[in-house]
């Protein structure tokens, strides 16, 4: 059972999770992959991995500094680990906070190989609530709290 509300869960699953690569945007999404997700997970021989952010602990709007920060140690902990990984973000087109205008995107990481387990380890280390799986065939969203 999660303790976050259905409203940041539905935000969740209504993030686009983004790779900008070789001139090319590709856009993963829970539930579903596009064609060209398809393509680019074959074409880069990716079975399972994990779309993982550092930015914003538990939710927590932070500093750019201190996401920045975030962001290379998660960096940093990946290459410790020999995982290859690809910059993204994840944009959030409708979630609101407390009134104030969109949240703005949150520099991730989609992480190769990972498993479920590995992604949400992960994104329990960086305090995240949630983390994204992918798979040839779909995203999940793993949900942490």
């Amino acid at each position: 059972m999660t303790t976050l509300e259905n409203d940041l869960i539905e935000a969740y699953k209504s993030t686009i999770y983004t790779l900008h690569t070789d001139g090319e945007i590709i856009c993963f999404r829970i539930g579903a992959h596009e064609s060209a997700a398809r393509t680019w997970l074959a074409k880069m021989n990716i079975i399972e991995a994990g779309f993982v952010t550092a930015y914003n602990p538990l939710g927590e709007f932070l500093a750019d500094a201190v996401n920045d920060s975030l962001h290379s140690d998660l960096l940093e902990l990946v290459i410790g680990e020999g995982l290859r990984s690809w910059v993204g973000e994840g944009v959030g087109a409708e979630r609101l906070t407390n009134g104030e205008p969109e949240w703005p995107a949150e520099r991730s990481l989609l992480i190769s190989p990972l498993s479920r387990d590995g992604s949400a380890q992960i994104g329990n280390t960086f305090s995240q609530n949630a983390v994204v799986h992918i798979t040839a065939d779909a995203a999940e969203l793993v949900l942490l709290r």
